[in-house]
């Protein structure tokens, strides 16, 4: 597996993992890049930050379904590609149908279980603040 301190992905890992052979190289990798540097400031870490074999395939997951999200094509026509539908319904003699999509702008976001993950590999975990209470109980 390739590996660039400024990329956590490649073309070809984007490509075999979503299937998309259709959008612009140059254009997939400088998102890829782009999402890479944005992992890196959300988790804190530097590009020469070592990351075991887990975390260079979380961070790879991470950047890659980010990018498939601002790239995959909304498609309903003969009901196609119905990725990111978060509900839909259709009627027979009506001719009606509605569907609802997750993530409609294509915005590039992380998904918040495999960011979690992600950050418990590179060993950050997480802590809870408890305020301290003044006066009387009851």
């Amino acid at each position: 597996m390739a590996y660039s301190p400024t990329s956590y992905a490649t073309y070809a890992q984007y490509v075999a993992l979503t299937g998309d052979t259709t959008s612009d190289k140059s254009r997939v990798e400088a998102l890829l890049v782009e999402q890479s540097a944005m992992l890196r400031a959300t988790a804190g870490i530097s590009t020469s930050s070592a990351l075991s074999d887990d975390a260079k395939l979380l961070a790879e997951k991470l950047v890659v379904s980010s990018v498939r999200r601002a790239i995959a094509p909304r498609v309903m026509t003969g009901l196609g590609d119905m990725s990111d539908v978060s509900q839909a319904s259709w009627s027979a003699d009506g001719f009606s149908a509605s569907a609802q999509f997750a993530n409609p702008s294509g915005d590039m976001y992380f998904d918040r279980q495999t960011l979690k993950a992600f950050l418990r590999a590179i060993g950050h975990t997480q802590l809870s603040v408890i305020p301290a209470a003044y006066g009387r109980l009851g």
